[in-house]
């Protein structure tokens, strides 16, 4: 996939919505922007946890495992 997008003078840009489509992307959504070893910018959504999410992660591990 190959986009071309424009920086504003406030340095905001608009995503394609083809790649909005791809990450999964919603209006609220977090992005992180980070560089890669090779130096390429790699992009990834940071979708809010729900509640269901967080209480998922709050279960005891004990439960879980034996010892």
């Amino acid at each position: 996939m190959l986009s071309h997008v424009r920086v504003t003078a406030k340095y905001q840009i608009t995503l394609p919505s083809e790649l909005r489509h791809s990450l999964n992307i919603d209006i609220g959504d977090r992005l992180i922007f980070r560089k890669n070893a090779h130096g390429d910018i790699v992009v990834e959504s940071m979708k809010q946890a729900s509640a269901n999410d967080l209480l998922g992660a709050l279960r005891r591990t004990d439960e879980t495992t034996s010892d």
